[in-house]
């Protein structure tokens, strides 16, 4: 469970980092974001991508209290994360209320920077092609 949410927190903490800081993680990155294509037509659109994220609230809501925080983020989650990543970060870029917790609303509504990058095109809804062309970038700065 806990190796599960790694990549979770990867996705919504890839919202606040620059490209480059997330080429270490890129490939979980985009396993997540193919997950979200539930009708299974090769595309993620934007409604596909936040559903996604809702489903995945749960998992990091480890303690089930409607909030994440930082109690719910193992340690070793936390320290393999770069400074780009950090839960601050994080916070900056989702706590729309500031009050320092992270709500179901505030994350599944919240920036889609990742999604963002990898629509090439910006028509919200990401195809295999773009998915494919990730892929290379990231293979190509390794």
């Amino acid at each position: 469970m806990i190796l599960r949410l790694l990549p979770i927190a990867i996705l919504a903490l890839s919202a606040c980092a620059p490209a480059q800081a997330q080429d270490r993680d890129g490939a979980r990155l985009l396993e997540q974001i193919e997950k979200a294509d539930t009708n299974g037509d090769g595309a993620i659109s934007r409604s596909e991508f936040t559903a996604h994220r809702a489903t995945q609230f749960s998992r990091l809501d480890r303690d089930q209290n409607g909030y994440v925080t930082e109690s719910d983020i193992p340690g070793f989650v936390q320290k393999r994360l770069p400074p780009e990543m950090s839960l601050d970060k994080l916070k900056a870029a989702f706590d729309a209320n500031g009050d320092g917790k992270l709500s179901q609303s505030e994350f599944v509504n919240g920036p889609t920077a990742a999604f963002d990058r990898i629509d090439a095109n910006g028509d919200n809804s990401v195809t295999r092609a773009e998915i494919d062309q990730a892929r290379a970038m990231l293979a190509s700065v390794r």
